[in-house]
């Protein structure tokens, strides 16, 4: 059996893009709960993007070894505390 490697690390930079918006904002990867991913709240002029749970988001990131990747997704949950994460 081959295992794969992870291409997302912890602290790893990410762009998002909210909902069905072509402005991208910068966040970062905060943890990995199973298959899921936890993301730092994207940001606007230092104020936290809010969407509804359920939303569609979009973004990219480009891994250790040079490679893009772009990616679509839903948001599940989000929290305010102790640091805003969706």
């Amino acid at each position: 059996m081959s295992s794969v490697k992870q291409p997302f690390n912890i602290n790893q930079r990410l762009e998002i893009a909210p909902g069905e918006s072509l402005e991208f904002f910068p966040s970062r990867i905060e943890d990995f709960r199973g298959e899921d991913m936890v993301i730092a709240m994207p940001m606007r002029n230092s104020i936290p993007i809010h969407l509804s749970r359920g939303s569609r988001i979009s973004g990219k990131a480009i891994a250790e070894e040079g490679v893009l990747y772009s990616f679509e997704s839903t948001l599940m949950d989000y929290s305010l505390t102790p640091i805003p994460v969706w």
